[in-house]
């Protein structure tokens, strides 16, 4: 499965333009950089925020090779990530990582505190289907378990996505995967 794809769906969603500040939560290796640079321009500027030292290692790697010199890497907790005083970003993202994690609310709850207000909002990941697709969850669940995901998880993403439609102002959506992957796009208000 193409979870590229649908990552450069969300980004495109986000409304980026030249000059952004962009927060990457659990940016892993940095996959969506190369599509955020594109947008964001030279000007612009994205930190990826991830837990993983191996993951951020790989990321250091790309940055480095491609001479990325707008990109910063911080290796902490997203759940309790703060930016610096009086540091706001223009969008915040976060791709096949909400579902990971447990307390997803204070994740969330830090994604949406880093973000100016009327400033982007953005999650794509996995989720559980519903209807005559929930047949589908387990298999999902099974297939991702090897990184993080699990129905529990999934479920969690479903739960988020209905936060943001109550919190936010929605831009864009889009599902794929027969309902097992999401993308919402939202502005702070």
């Amino acid at each position: 499965y193409d979870f590229g794809a649908q990552t450069t769906r969300a980004i495109e969603a986000a409304g980026l333009a030249p000059g952004d500040r962009v927060l990457v939560f659990c940016c892993g290796t940095g996959r969506e950089f190369a599509d955020i640079r594109e947008r964001i321009g030279a000007d612009g500027t994205i930190l990826g925020v991830d837990l993983s030292t191996p993951m951020l290692a790989r990321a250091h790697y790309t940055i480095e090779r491609e001479g990325w010199t707008n990109v910063t890497l911080l290796e902490a907790d997203v759940t309790e990530y703060q930016p610096p005083a009086g540091t706001f970003f223009d969008v915040g993202l976060c791709t096949l990582g909400m579902s990971i994690i447990p307390d997803w609310s204070a994740a969330f709850d830090a994604l949406l505190g880093a973000v100016r207000p009327g400033g982007g909002v953005v999650v794509g990941d996995l989720q559980l289907a519903t209807g005559v697709r929930a047949v589908l969850n387990p298999v999902v669940a099974w297939w991702t378990r090897p990184y993080g995901g699990s129905l529990r998880g999934h479920a969690n993403t479903r739960a988020l996505f209905e936060r943001m439609e109550r919190e936010l102002d929605i831009v864009a959506t889009g599902e794929d995967g027969h309902g097992t992957y999401r993308f919402c796009a939202a502005r702070k208000p």
